[in-house]
């Protein structure tokens, strides 16, 4: 009967060890994504910002060719 018990403390232990390691990978996981969402996020607004100052200037040498 000893035996059965300390198994399962041993089992139960170990499952539990395995769980918080799933659970830190887990939200290693997550902070790395949200990081890369952020990061593609900065990189299209920066992208937006200069489409729209190479449209403003392409507008400008239209006309300015079109004088």
């Amino acid at each position: 009967m000893q035996d059965k018990l300390k198994s399962a403390v041993d089992d139960t232990t170990l499952l539990h060890k395995q769980f918080t390691d799933s659970t830190k990978q887990f939200e290693s996981y997550v902070v790395h994504v949200t990081g890369l969402s952020d990061e593609r996020e900065k990189v299209a607004v920066e992208l937006q910002a200069e489409n729209n100052e190479l449209k403003e200037k392409n507008e400008q040498l239209t006309l300015q060719l079109a004088c």
